[in-house]
């Protein structure tokens, strides 16, 4: 181990770029693992950037913090009520100080150590679900009523969502995808977790289909022939159940809603369907 005062690295040990990158260079915080240390410095592996020698200087033992944190700044918690098998309770508002970052794989790189009073240990929290200043997207306050304007959907834990279910804001969402601004998180009644909804997708009045119809009306597709772009095919005619509204978000929800044609969903404008067979003018046969 070379250097006096310098930390002692050896191969394996992970580390980080400490300065900021040029061209050719990692980026100020890329994670990379030491091959060997000589006397002028520590060879590191860098993966697509390649080996690199580099001064004790030039790198960090551990991920350096965002730009706009350091250890000891006070963030608030966002996301929904979490409670931990020793007890602690972390709810939606606790206020938590920084103590460092949790590493660099996937699924730690976003993710800060908070440390909140009176929890017996330090939690590791998305970033995306701390706050300088809190607030809930949509204008929405925790405990807010809202409704479910989709169709059903079943859950991969066995929750369940119907159309106009009930729920309660929960707090943010972590889905880390650059949507979260567009979303909540949502604890419907009956179900265990709280589940992200695009704001788009809930109300805060009870919802209406389109049209006067309602949840399980039976309808049909009054178009031409249309295919899908996975290949399934909707044929004129096609008996179909009212699911829901289409929750598009484009402006159109007063005009389309969520069909149910088989196993397959479609959304679909009023002016497409009927709620009778429908027959072609002048008395044609489909495919005539």
């Amino acid at each position: 181990c070379f250097g006096s005062s310098a930390r002692c690295y050896r191969p394996g040990d992970e580390v980080f770029f400490g300065r900021s990158g040029t061209y050719n260079l990692p980026a100020f915080g890329d994670r990379g693992l030491v091959k060997k240390t000589t006397c002028r410095g520590v060879v590191v592996d860098f993966g697509e950037k390649g080996l690199l020698l580099l001064n004790f200087a030039d790198i960090l033992p551990q991920q350096p913090l965002p730009d706009d944190c350091s250890v000891g700044t006070k963030l608030h918690y966002g996301g929904p009520k979490r409670e931990y098998e020793n007890g602690d309770v972390l709810n939606f508002g606790d206020v938590g100080e920084i103590s460092g970052t949790c590493g660099s794989s996937k699924t730690e790189a976003d993710r800060l150590i908070i440390k909140f009073v009176g929890h017996q240990n330090a939690k590791r929290i998305r970033r995306a679900l701390l706050f300088s200043e809190l607030s809930i997207p949509g204008g929405y306050r925790l405990g807010e009523r809202v409704y479910w304007c989709g169709s059903a959907w079943a859950l991969a834990d066995g929750d369940r969502l119907q159309f106009g279910q009930e729920g309660e804001i929960a707090g943010c969402t972590d889905v880390c995808d650059g949507m979260d601004k567009e979303r909540v998180a949502v604890l419907f009644k009956g179900n265990k977790q709280p589940v992200a909804m695009h704001l788009v997708e809930i109300s805060r009045v009870a919802p209406s289909i389109p049209g006067g119809l309602q949840v399980g009306d039976k309808v049909y597709y009054a178009w031409p022939n249309w295919t899908a772009p996975d290949g399934s095919t909707l044929t004129f005619g096609t008996e179909g159940k009212v699911a829901g509204c289409s929750c598009a978000g484009d402006g159109s929800h007063d005009e389309q809603l969520w069909v149910k044609f088989g196993d397959a969903f479609a959304c679909i404008e009023l002016n497409q369907i009927t709620t009778e067979p429908p027959s072609i003018p002048g008395g044609f046969k489909l495919g005539e």
